[in-house]
């Protein structure tokens, strides 16, 4: 890899602090918890925040602001007139000073996580839901909804977390507390304002400048490249190479999927734009302690398996900002694994909202929760979809309801924490295809233009027309199927992991007899059938509940029931 840049630290930031009449000494324990680099930025008798680095100020005519931002180059040298101002140009989140009024503010894309609770006479708040549940006292309850979501859709709805008493804050909100009462505020979201009026030509032209604005804007020195079969980071790796950038490599990890299929895509696009690469592969004994890492990370709520955490070593060896394309996909609507052309016909009505439920239930179907008892499923795909639904309502109407909607739902409260969490604990992770700037240009291109991966062609004809002919996992005709590569998630070891997890914890009743079947077999040194991915989901649940079984009250599935 190229060499060492000027150290960065890590995009995962650890902030904490409180409204109302706050305990200092328990503000000390949440940030204590959340890491030894955690100091007070902040504090007066209303308000407190902490940090794990030197804070983001601003200063308006009526408003000052002290928080953090999404963007590793900063927000150095830029004038803020208010919070909104800051959350959407400088992505930044953090508290605001208007007069004896004090408020928390989310950035317009909610990437970063904020979690709070409400106890007493105050609103406790911090980006890791662990340190509010051991530094309080008193037990607290299960959220069965956001259990739902998360054993059906793989990550939770709305504004739930696994405990009922803890909350998650969406994009652009804010966070007061008036007459003792934590109070969260949904504020006209700017990416919801985006009318569709362009088409594909002009709109690639507007989309490209801000692209290459945003790469131009990253540190100077190495970067590295996330470079997977797929077409979000094809187009952040040409970005890079047609800048020139110097010390720029791509990494590619070994999915476990069985195959070099990505690593053999990946490899031809970094020789097309002849940038260095590399293969991540993860040790084959060490997945289970990977998969607990990475549930850990992510508080428990992104059901996925642990194929992301090998890239963390061999990245860590340069210090350099890591590139990922989060929500480009989403929001360019490529084709039908998440979007149908009748729900985009259908033009941001309800009918829209459920072709995508349907598509993503689909998609689901076989992972899900299929390991457990049918009734109790059934149970939990209700409560999915009723979610789903009610997170959709609010974009009724809107052209974009489809991305914004897919976007609200899946990647922030799902894959972002895969980028932020379990990325970015360790590493600076940036996203500059997610910058307001961009989304707002990808959202001002017509849904039915967009479909069938139109942008990326315009956006690969500009950078370098090869990329376009390659092979992608993304959409159109399936890439070729590539040779066999060993599976670390199918081996007695993990097998057995799994069958410790699904004995265990108040799941365990409800697990069909045909998974502990499977599992057996596989522990006996059998290979097939292959360990099935919807044994992800119970697995999760009971890590969680071994966690935290001491500060829950009790917790039965027949509630769901």
């Amino acid at each position: 890899m190229g060499p060492v840049a000027n150290h960065l630290p890590p995009s995962g930031v650890l902030a904490c602090g409180a409204f109302g009449r706050y305990d200092p000494d328990r503000v000390g324990a949440i940030a204590a918890a959340l890491g030894p680099a955690t100091t007070v930025a902040h504090s007066d008798e209303r308000s407190i925040l902490a940090l794990d680095r030197p804070p983001v100020r601003w200063q308006g005519s009526r408003q000052a602001g002290i928080g953090w931002t999404e963007r590793v180059e900063g927000v150095a040298g830029e004038k803020f007139d208010s919070w909104a101002d800051a959350a959407t140009v400088g992505a930044v989140s953090g508290l605001v000073i208007e007069g004896r009024g004090r408020y928390l503010h989310t950035s317009v894309s909610g990437a970063l996580p904020v979690y709070y609770r409400q106890d007493a006479d105050a609103v406790y708040f911090a980006t890791r839901i662990d340190p509010l549940v051991t530094s309080a006292p008193g037990r607290l309850s299960i959220d069965w909804d956001a259990w739902a979501a998360m054993l059906t859709l793989d990550y939770p709805l709305g504004d739930r977390t696994p405990f009922s008493e803890i909350r998650a804050l969406g994009p652009f909100t804010t966070l007061a507390f008036r007459r003792g009462r934590a109070r969260a505020t949904d504020k006209r979201w700017p990416w919801a304002e985006v009318e569709p009026g362009l088409g594909v030509e002009r709109g690639s032209e507007e989309l490209l400048d801000r692209l290459r604005g945003g790469v131009a804007r990253l540190p100077a020195g190495a970067i590295a490249c996330q470079l997977s079969g797929g077409w979000d980071s094809r187009v952040c790796l040409g970005l890079l190479a047609e800048q020139r950038r110097e010390d720029t490599f791509a990494l590619t990890v070994d999915h476990d999927g069985g195959t070099d299929r990505e690593i053999v895509i990946a490899a031809e696009i970094a020789d097309i734009l002849r940038i260095p690469h590399e293969v991540a592969t993860g040790a084959p004994d060490g997945y289970w302690s990977d998969m607990v890492t990475r549930t850990e990370r992510v508080d428990y709520q992104l059901v996925r398996p642990p194929w992301r955490v090998p890239e963390i070593e061999p990245l860590l060896r340069v210090s350099a900002p890591v590139i990922d394309g989060l929500a480009f996909d989403a929001l360019a609507m490529p084709g039908e694994r998440f979007f149908t052309r009748d729900a985009i016909a259908a033009n941001g009505s309800d009918a829209a909202a459920r072709g995508l439920w349907r598509r993503l239930k689909a998609m689901q179907a076989k992972r899900g929760p299929s390991a457990l008892d049918p009734k109790l499923a059934r149970a939990l795909w209700a409560s999915s979809r009723r979610q789903f639904l009610a997170a959709s309502e609010p974009y009724r109407g809107n052209p974009n309801r489809l991305p914004l909607t897919f976007y609200r739902t899946r990647l922030a409260r799902g894959i972002a924490l895969s980028v932020h969490r379990i990325l970015g604990t360790d590493l600076p992770m940036v996203t500059p295809l997610m910058d307001d700037e961009v989304v707002r240009a990808l959202l001002a291109i017509r849904p039915e233009e967009k479909y069938g991966g139109h942008v990326y062609y315009s956006l690969f004809e500009a950078l370098e027309p090869a990329l376009a002919a390659v092979p992608t996992t993304s959409v159109g005709e399936p890439p070729p199927s590539g040779r066999p590569l060993p599976k670390r998630s199918q081996t007695p070891a993990v097998a057995d992991a799994y069958a410790e997890r699904l004995r265990s914890g108040p799941l365990a009743p409800f697990v069909r007899n045909r998974i502990n079947r499977i599992l057996s077999r596989h522990r006996a040194g059998k290979r097939y059938p292959r360990v099935p991915r919807a044994v992800l989901g119970p697995a999760v649940f009971s890590l969680w509940h071994e966690r935290y079984r001491d500060r829950l009250r009790e917790v039965d599935p027949k509630d769901v029931l």
